[in-house]
């Protein structure tokens, strides 16, 4: 047999083969892709490492975890020690924060509506995009926090130290703020009943 005649076969082969093999490459690829989505999406979501548990007796030590994303609504965390904790789009709306030490901590984008942060440290806190309508923030440091683009329509800021805070584009319709800050519109209305504990 001549070399050509052993090649025709092999010609047809490929030419038969040619795309299924392609496209079973592709495949394998974006299921590979899939797979690592998949894990980096579960990594993300996956349970606080150990020695940081987000529940039990307080005050809790929570200083570097990571609970970014974690769901902690309605989580109890008074007095919680959550220094260099990353809590980027964290759950926790109507939370019980009340006098954590957070300075500097990440809360962007984080969910905070209604949660009792009165006397919380936040000290150079990233609050960028962070939801905090409704949000308890009587006697607060916030002094040099990121506050940009963040929620805070119907906060209560009386007493909160805000000097330095970016509050670019953040949303203030009815927040009570501190005495001396001029800016519009602010509520006159009356604490709300979270804000008085």
């Amino acid at each position: 047999m001549t070399q050509s005649a052993q090649s025709r076969p092999r010609g047809l082969l490929r030419k038969l083969l040619g795309p299924w093999a392609l496209g079973a490459a592709l495949l394998v690829i974006l299921g590979a892709v899939a797979w690592v989505a998949s894990a980096t999406t579960t990594a993300r979501r996956a349970p606080a490492p150990s020695g940081c548990e987000t529940a039990g007796p307080g005050p809790l030590e929570l200083d570097g975890c990571d609970l970014r994303g974690a769901n902690l609504a309605k989580a109890h965390l008074q007095r919680a020690y959550l220094l260099g904790a990353q809590l980027e789009g964290a759950d926790l709306q109507g939370g019980d924060l009340r006098g954590v030490t957070a300075s500097g901590v990440s809360l962007a984008g984080a969910e905070l509506s209604g949660a009792r942060l009165n006397g919380a440290d936040l000290d150079g806190a990233d609050l960028e995009g962070s939801d905090l309508h409704g949000a308890c923030l009587r006697g607060a440091d916030l002094h040099d926090a990121d506050l940009r683009w963040s929620n805070l329509r119907n906060a209560d800021l009386a007493g909160a130290d805000i000097t330095g805070a970016n509050l670019s584009g953040a949303q203030l319709a009815g927040a009570s703020l501190p005495a001396g800050v001029t800016r519009n519109p602010v509520s006159t209305a009356t604490p709300k009943p979270s804000c008085s504990s």
